[in-house]
């Protein structure tokens, strides 16, 4: 007889305890297999589990507190926490999709690996794909015509891509499972990494990586057990994300939802008109340039001239399609050039008269230091000088004292006596006149010394006046430079297309443009106390009359808190039909609701291209809308 023993424990949450004592006894073909389940009781003293049956050898298993307190700590550890993590515009606010399409699990599926998705390796979800059949499918494979929108439903469990309003892709998903529910939302693709692996889930694969938030949230391959099953991503059919990735850009839309719902062709007087075309925008400025009179004075962003000059277009579709704000711009744009070029000039010739200046103080220094060496010099030639003089009067003086002391004179003493002091006398006199020619020379220099010095400190003035224009001249440029290269920018993200949203909790139109904010304006809405719902309305084409744009709408109602969405059907229920007040919050509706500034309306034309969107919802921005978003 040979007999293999399994014991084997998993510890879950709640402290209870699922004991499986699993004996094989290869015995005339027989296998036994027996399943026990017990409840784990802990005591700092210590914790006994027991297991026995009766054909089975007395089974004893001593558990000590501190091993089973080790283990449930394993297992907090290893529990990943939820992500956190809103939509772009978090505009749900009724029940929370946590139990959406979350049957019970199968006690003997396979259990899934806790990366970023919940996903194993690409063979596995290759694998599971093949073995599920659960591929999805792309039904137009070229080159999109339009801007692609992603619907993703999460009652459904599904993704459908759109292509203006015609399906394209659809596939089953795998979204967040109980308690990491995917956030429901409207967000905008940032980021797209072919092989890309997780950096919140012990870097888990997530090939055909798409990420929709920048705290972990993002469409990619990954295994689809029938069931809400991720940490909070949305796992796709590996095939189907590969040939997705092709497909979708960066800056496209996504939309979770807890229902499907497709986008539909649109219109309305109330959208955006569509950005002008450079022709126009080029006979328009013709045409205003002509009826400019008074030069342009600057009043902050925009020249006063150029905001007040009225247009008269040279064509029909020039002023359909040019707005006076268009031009204004335009007309700041060339200010701002303007002004560097001057600036530019300015500080050239601020460069050369600091030149200038600094020369002129250098020749200043050099004349007073050799003015000082002068009076320096000279006041050493009358120190001597007087020095001289003092000692031929001293001479003087001693001679006439030695003729007093004698008593008795010859006469040839006499005359010898004269003849010496007559000598004495002319040496003074000789002296006196060089220390006094001396002295003169001397107080020449000093004042050649404070003419020098007077003209030194002008030009040191000069030079500090020439700096300081200097500086000003070099701020202004940096400044101008600043304020054009800004206005370059801004008009380079023309380009990109243009993100308006309108919320009716803060009352208030954010746009954001090249994944940046560009303005905000308050706005007006009537009964802003009742619902309106969520609108998504995508610029899909320029309209044939090049001033209006093609528009898909999608519109998403706000649930009341009484609605339950979310409860589950009996077999063969039939769902319920829609709250009544869904049917009120229309697209039609919502923008007769809302009155948007001229000046804010003109200034999203301007930019208004394919793939712009306008989002109008109940709620607020989102913590996820932010830098790069």
């Amino acid at each position: 007889m040979r007999n293999t023993q399994l014991l084997a424990f998993d510890i879950s949450m709640t402290v209870r305890c699922k004991l499986q004592y699993l004996s094989a006894s290869i015995e005339g073909g027989r296998i036994l297999t027996l399943t026990h389940r017990v409840s784990i009781k802990t005591r700092v003293s210590s914790a006994v589990l027991r297991v026995t049956h009766t054909s089975l050898p007395f089974l004893a298993i001593r558990v000590r507190a501190t091993a089973l307190i080790s283990a449930l700590a394993f297992c907090v550890a290893m529990s990943p926490a939820p992500v956190q993590a809103q939509g772009f515009f978090d505009f749900w606010a009724g029940p929370k999709p946590s139990k959406i399409g979350a049957p019970k699990r199968n006690k003997t599926a396979r259990r899934q690996s806790s990366g970023g998705g919940g996903v194993d390796s690409e063979a596995d979800m290759i694998r599971s794909e093949k073995k599920s059949d659960r591929s999805g499918e792309i039904i137009a494979d070229g080159p999109a015509n339009h801007p692609l929108v992603l619907v993703v439903s999460l009652k459904k469990q599904r993704v459908t891509v759109y292509d203006g309003d015609q399906v394209v892709a659809y596939a089953p998903i795998s979204s967040g499972s109980v308690g990491r529910a995917t956030p429901m939302g409207i967000y905008t693709i940032l980021e797209k990494n072919r092989v890309h692996h997780s950096n919140l889930y012990s870097s888990a694969p997530m090939p055909n990586m798409q990420r929709i938030t920048w705290s972990g949230i993002a469409l990619h391959a990954g295994v689809l057990p029938g069931y809400p099953a991720s940490h909070g991503c949305i796992r796709m059919p590996h095939s189907f994300s590969k040939r997705l990735f092709e497909l979708t850009k960066t800056g496209q839309r996504v939309i979770v939802s807890r229902d499907d719902h497709a986008p539909k062709s649109f219109a309305h007087p109330a959208l955006f008109k569509a950005a002008p075309t450079e022709v126009a925008i080029a006979n328009a400025r013709v045409a205003d340039a002509s009826n400019m009179t008074a030069p342009p004075q600057t009043t902050g962003l925009i020249t006063t001239a150029a905001a007040a000059a009225p247009v008269q277009a040279a064509s029909t579709q020039t002023a359909a399609t040019v707005s006076k704000y268009r031009l204004a711009w335009l007309a700041e744009m060339d200010r701002r050039a303007k002004a560097v070029t001057d600036t530019t000039t300015e500080l050239d010739a601020a460069k050369i008269n600091f030149a200038e200046q600094n020369r002129a103080v250098t020749k200043a220094r050099d004349i007073a230091r050799l003015a000082r060496a002068e009076l320096q010099k000279l006041s050493q030639v009358a120190k001597r000088a007087e020095a001289d003089r003092n000692a031929a009067e001293k001479s003087l003086d001693q001679f006439a004292q030695s003729v007093l002391k004698e008593s008795r004179f010859s006469d040839e003493g006499v005359a010898t006596a004269a003849l010496k002091e007559e000598a004495l006398d002319d040496t003074v006199n000789k002296k006196t006149a060089t220390s006094a020619a001396a002295n003169e020379d001397a107080a020449d220099a000093a004042r050649a010394v404070q003419v020098t010095d007077a003209e030194e400190a002008k030009a040191e003035a000069a030079l500090k006046a020439a700096k300081e224009r200097l500086n000003t001249a070099e701020a202004e440029v940096r400044t101008a430079k600043a304020s054009n290269d800004a206005a370059k920018r801004r008009e380079a993200k023309r380009k990109h297309p243009i993100s308006v949203f309108v919320s009716r909790q803060a009352q208030k139109l954010y746009v954001r443009q090249g994944l940046e904010p560009l303005f905000e304006v308050p706005v007006t809405l009537t009964e802003p106390n009742t619902t309106i719902g969520t609108h998504i309305f995508t610029a899909v084409a320029v309209h044939e009359n090049q001033t209006d744009m093609k528009w898909t709408a999608v519109t998403v109602p706000t649930p009341a808190k009484t609605d339950k969405l979310d409860r589950k059907l009996k077999k063969g229920e039939e769902p319920p039909p829609a709250p009544a007040h869904f049917s009120q919050q229309t697209a039609e509706a919502a923008l007769a609701r809302i009155e948007i500034p001229q000046d804010a309306r003109d200034q999203i034309s301007d930019v208004m291209k394919p793939g712009s969107s306008f989002i109008i919802s109940d709620f607020n921005v989102s913590n996820e809308t932010g830098l790069f978003t």
